[in-house]
């Protein structure tokens, strides 16, 4: 391209915060940034494909996005589709902020259609099949209102462009001006974003419209093709949170931005179509989390003496005694190392029948105080009492009585009721992007990071939500959060070490350092609240007040926080 026809384009999507922070459970949490990526990704496609079309030629994705170095598998099957399971990503790894080269008639409105289109055409298949389908038992009027409402307004996109590749701040000037503001919510709010209508469309309090808004969730949730790990009792939701507990169910489907059928208006974009691939139920719960290494410990003493607890254990909540199935295999295909490795190397587990099914227990059922408690385990009207806790689940109750027989057999206490979010993020990278000398080495040596971290973290027995340019967020067992922070930041250090002996070639040296921030939450905590915690211990006290180059670390219990600590 002629160097008189270049200028580079910036684009934001957002609200972060509110869209993946808002979470009542780890798999929320892992959905909003999910989905943040894979439209982040949609963005840049979008940009790929308009730049191409423009100066009739088939650029490298390296030539058109500048910054960070586009994550091009992650691009590949949004634009492909993908059909290897071990080839689709898992997390989120795309930012939501990117600089790209582009030709000077350029339209940035054409991005900012491509990403409504996508997110629209993901919105409606979801609607279709999830709700669309009760037309003929519930009145849906105001219900497809709500939706299409919400769907069309809830994204903050904000982009510029400019002549020089230096000036990496107008796009920060831009934001400051609010023009995006939230169209006016009425009745009930949503259980997971408290901002936003949830769906029914039934606004009024009395009697009469608690038990029609009781009756359109009870038909939307209890499907039989649902399952109990999309909902929980008494959940009311709104179109982003009901979109983040399922479209893992249809995210295997193509999306066409061209559809005229669909009932949501489209702006005209670049792109065609997009695509999703098959995502499995991989998301540990923060309870298997925290009990995770006590649970493969369970799993290494197992032995022909004590095996037999284990598996009254699992009986216990498997039978079916006139309750019902206490709890559904909600862990299914959750992977933590530890877990895995003890199951593989215990000769005595691979005799027993239950032996693939070890590793899918939901983690509510490790905690006696969890069976303990009504909310969790309600009794069903009309079955027998327990005697001496009546107002209690009596499977819930017999649950509790095979785990304390577990621990007490294999002498090995109860499991910690706190797990760890481990948050990391580079230092002052972002004022050195705007020396074009050390922009590639710090492409390069991000984009070998963020290749590395997801290895690390599963080795530490954690989970990884996001990794993505000097960013991570993760969750972990206690036990295992430090060493995975300290490994984390080993090979940040490596990585621009690396590039810098080839930066220092041409007389230019990166300054590099990364901190870290980790929050030791109870489980009963309200997630959210350790999200937002965990942002502030990061930005506020391990950066602005340690100094950055720090680890800031903090312990919530359920009375709150009892102690911070800090360490350059």
């Amino acid at each position: 391209m002629n160097k008189t026809n270049k200028q580079y384009f910036h684009f934001t999507l957002g609200p972060v915060q509110s869209f993946v922070g808002q979470a009542r459970r780890t798999r929320d949490f892992w959905a909003g940034s999910f989905l943040l990526s894979w439209l982040s990704g949609v963005a840049m496609l979008s940009v790929i494909k308009q730049q191409r079309d423009l100066v009739n030629e088939e650029l490298d994705i390296d030539e058109i996005i500048l910054f960070p170095k586009a994550d091009k598998q992650f691009l590949t099957v949004i634009e492909k589709g993908c059909q290897d399971d071990n080839f689709a990503p898992k997390q989120g790894g795309i930012p939501n902020r990117f600089k790209a080269e582009v030709h000077q008639n350029f339209d940035g409105s054409k991005v900012v259609s491509d990403v409504q289109d996508a997110w629209k055409a993901l919105a409606n298949t979801i609607y279709q099949y999830d709700i669309e389908k009760y037309k003929n038992q519930l009145s849906l009027e105001r219900t497809r209102e709500i939706w299409q409402e919400q769907v069309e307004n809830f994204w903050e996109m904000t982009w510029v462009i400019v002549d020089t590749i230096e000036n990496s701040s107008a796009l920060d000037r831009r934001k400051n001006w609010r023009i995006h503001y939230l169209p006016d919510q009425r009745g009930i709010k949503c259980s997971l974003m408290g901002d936003w209508q949830e769906l029914s469309g039934i606004e009024g309090v009395s009697k009469n419209d608690n038990e029609a808004r009781k009756l359109f969730w009870t038909t939307v949730l209890n499907s039989k093709d649902k399952t109990i790990a999309d909902y929980g009792e008494n959940e009311f939701l709104c179109a982003m949170a009901f979109i983040k507990r399922r479209f893992i169910r249809y995210f295997d489907k193509g999306f066409s931005l061209t559809n005229s059928e669909t009932n949501i208006p489209k702006e005209k974009g670049t792109l065609e179509a997009i695509y999703g691939w098959e995502l499995k139920n991989e998301v540990p719960s923060v309870n298997y989390i925290a009990a995770a290494n006590w649970w493969a410990n369970i799993l290494r003493k197992c032995n022909q003496d004590n095996q037999q607890h284990l598996i009254d254990f699992f009986d216990a909540f498997k039978s079916n005694d006139g309750n019902g199935k206490l709890c559904e295999l909600n862990e299914y295909n959750s992977s933590v190392k530890s877990i895995e490795e003890a199951i593989k190397n215990n000769s005595h587990i691979q005799h027993l029948e239950i032996k693939n099914e070890l590793s899918s227990i939901d983690g509510v059922l490790f905690y006696k105080s969890a069976l303990e408690n009504p909310h969790n385990f309600p009794k069903q009207e009309g079955k027998p009492n327990n005697t001496e806790h009546p107002e209690l689940n009596p499977q819930a109750q017999k649950v509790a009585t095979a785990l304390g027989e577990l621990i007490k057999n294999f002498a090995i206490g109860d499991p910690s009721p706190f797990y760890a979010i481990l948050m990391m993020d580079g230092d002052s990278l972002g004022k050195q992007m705007s020396d074009r000398k050390k922009q590639k080495y710090i492409t390069h040596a991000l984009d070998t990071f963020t290749n590395k971290v997801e290895e690390i973290v599963s080795k530490n027995n954690g989970f990884l939500i996001y990794a993505g340019g000097d960013d991570v967020l993760a969750l972990l067992p206690i036990e295992d959060a430090l060493n995975c922070a300290k490994k984390i930041r080993s090979e940040y250090e490596n990585c621009f070490k690396n590039e810098n002996a080839e930066a220092n070639k041409e007389d230019v040296n990166i300054d590099y350092s990364i901190s870290a921030a980790i929050v030791y939450s109870h489980i009963n905590n309200p997630l959210s609240n350790a999200l937002h915690d965990i942002h502030s211990l990061l930005d506020d006290v391990a950066k602005e007040k340690t100094g950055r180059n720090a680890l800031a670390v903090q312990v919530c219990k359920q009375s709150g926080t009892v102690l911070t600590w800090t360490k350059p």
